[in-house]
């Protein structure tokens, strides 16, 4: 299978779960915004367990070589943090995720300078210069269209969180995937996600911050920890591993035009009309054209 199938895998994974997670939010849209962390534990857990269980590659144990500090900060940057910003970005954006999605997308941007700062050569991959053209355009859109209001200023800058956290996780990941392949990276950073996470929950709860949840309560955000945090990650790191972080998130970043396809034939199907921004399909078709761009420079 040609390497850039995993970035393009992972992305059709990730656009599939955000009509899923959609349902999830909400159910707590008219609840305190924190009270996203259970479902989110939830998530990591189910992501954890099903590598466990189905794709990891090699004998996992918790030996003290396996102990990377790369995959303990590539799991708490990437999961708990990055996606508890998403989560809450989604929020805030009236529970379109999908909109979220779009501001995140300054991700490949972020990722490509931190790639260019602090990776070698070697470990930055292949990529073309109108591939990154087409990219910072679309970033561009995405902020224009913050400063026009268009969009929630509060989102935008919680999405713009959400992607330097994630560029931070991809570039730990990327250290810490080489010894292990993605399936079993994923899997140890699932683990530290959740473990990090898992006392926060649980204090917050105890004080009264957040309430209780059960899993069964929330099955939209099991669903998401199985095909995003376990399968379309997974993928994801495979890329990194494989095809060098440059080209991977660049090639990956054409994920949030799908979501709003999906997300809004859904709506349509539904007899919900819904108004997205023009400008937001123009920066999704911008990020599309980057990954187009950068598969052909392969």
């Amino acid at each position: 299978m040609p390497v850039y199938f995993y970035p393009i895998f992972s992305a059709l994974l990730w656009a599939i779960s955000v009509p899923i997670l959609n349902i999830g939010l909400k159910k707590i849209a008219d609840d305190s915004p924190f009270d996203i962390l259970w479902p989110l534990f939830y998530a990591i857990a189910t992501g954890a367990i099903c590598a466990y269980l189905f794709g990891v590659d090699e004998t996992v144990n918790f030996q003290s070589h396996h102990q990377s500090l790369y995959l303990v900060a590539a799991g708490i940057l990437t999961y708990p943090l990055a996606t508890g910003s998403y989560y809450l970005a989604g929020l805030l954006f009236k529970d379109r995720i999908e909109l979220a999605s779009q501001f995140s997308k300054a991700k490949p941007g972020l990722t490509l300078l931190l790639a260019l700062a602090f990776l070698p050569v070697a470990m930055q991959g292949s990529f073309s210069a109108l591939g990154l053209l087409f990219l910072f355009m679309g970033i561009g859109t995405y902020i224009y269209a913050g400063l026009k209001k268009d969009v929630s200023l509060a989102g935008a800058a919680l999405g713009m969180t959400t992607a330097l956290l994630w560029s931070l996780g991809e570039i730990s990941m990327k250290y810490g995937v080489g010894n292990y392949g993605g399936f079993t990276a994923n899997f140890y950073a699932l683990c530290y996600g959740a473990l990090f996470l898992l006392p926060i929950v649980i204090f917050l709860t105890l004080i009264g911050k957040i309430r209780f949840q059960l899993p069964t309560a929330n099955i939209p955000f099991l669903l998401h920890g199985i095909i995003s945090f376990y399968l379309a990650y997974s993928l994801f790191f495979t890329g990194l591993d494989k095809l060098g972080v440059i080209p991977t998130v660049v090639i990956n970043a054409f994920w949030p035009l799908l979501a709003l396809i999906i997300t809004t034939a859904l709506y349509k199907i539904n007899n919900h009309p819904i108004h997205t921004p023009k400008i937001i399909w123009l920066g999704s078709l911008l990020f599309l054209s980057s990954g187009l761009a950068t598969i052909f420079a392969q």
